[in-house]
C-alpha cells in the first residue's frame, strides 16, 4: 500500500515577490490538479481516477519490474488538454533485437541511438496472448519524449526492468550455493 488510500495530492505554494503566499492562485491550481485527477479526466479510457493510477503505477513497478505510459496532449485529450495512456509492459516487445544504422540498436523493443539514449519505443499493436496462428508481430514506433519508462536499474545500460522478486530470489540462490 506504497501510494496508500489516499496518495501524494499537490499543495501549491506560489508567492508574491514580497513571500506572502498567493492564496487565489494556490486554490486554482490546486482546483484544476483536483479537477485533472478525477476519473475519465487524466486517462484515456476514462477508467481510472489518478488516485487509481497511482495506486496501480505501484504495483506495477513491484510486480513488472518497469511501467509505462504514453504522454497525450492536445485539444482531444480531455478538458485539460493532457491524459496518460497506461502501457502494458507486455506490449513491448523483447523479441525486437537488431543494429541500426549509425551505431544506435533496438534492445527489447526500445530504439536507442549510438550514445544509449532513447530514441523510440517499439510497441506491439496486441498482446502476445490474443495471437492467433500466423499472427504477424506488428508494431507502432512511439518516440521516446511521448512515453515515461520508469524502473529501478540494476546495472549500467539496462534498458528494461525486472520484478522486484528476482532479487530476493538471486539472494536464495547465493545462499543456496
Amino acid at each position: 500500500n506504497i501510494a496508500g488510500q489516499d496518495p501524494f495530492r499537490l499543495q501549491s505554494k506560489i508567492r508574491y515577490s514580497d513571500g506572502r503566499f498567493d492564496d487565489s492562485a494556490n486554490k486554482k491550481m490546486e482546483t484544476a490538479w483536483s479537477s485533472w485527477g478525477r476519473k475519465g479526466n487524466c486517462e484515456v479510457t476514462g477508467m481510472w481516477s489518478w488516485k487509481a493510477i497511482t495506486r496501480l503505477k505501484a504495483r506495477t513497478l513491484v510486480v513488472d519490474g518497469e511501467y509505462l505510459y504514453r504522454k497525450m496532449r492536445g485539444p482531444e485529450w480531455g478538458p485539460h488538454g493532457y491524459q496518460f495512456q497506461m502501457i502494458d509492459a507486455d506490449l513491448l516487445d523483447e523479441q525486437l533485437n537488431k543494429r541500426l544504422d549509425g551505431g544506435g540498436a533496438i534492445h527489447m523493443g526500445i530504439e536507442l541511438d549510438a550514445q544509449g539514449r532513447r530514441i523510440a519505443y517499439h510497441l506491439l499493436k496486441r498482446k502476445p496472448m490474443h495471437w492467433e496462428h500466423g499472427y504477424v508481430r506488428e508494431h507502432e514506433r512511439v518516440p521516446a519524449e511521448q512515453i515515461e519508462h520508469i524502473f529501478v536499474p540494476l546495472f549500467v545500460d539496462q534498458v528494461r526492468g525486472v520484478p522486484w522478486i528476482y532479487a530476493a530470489l538471486l539472494n536464495l540462490v547465493h545462499l543456496g550455493a
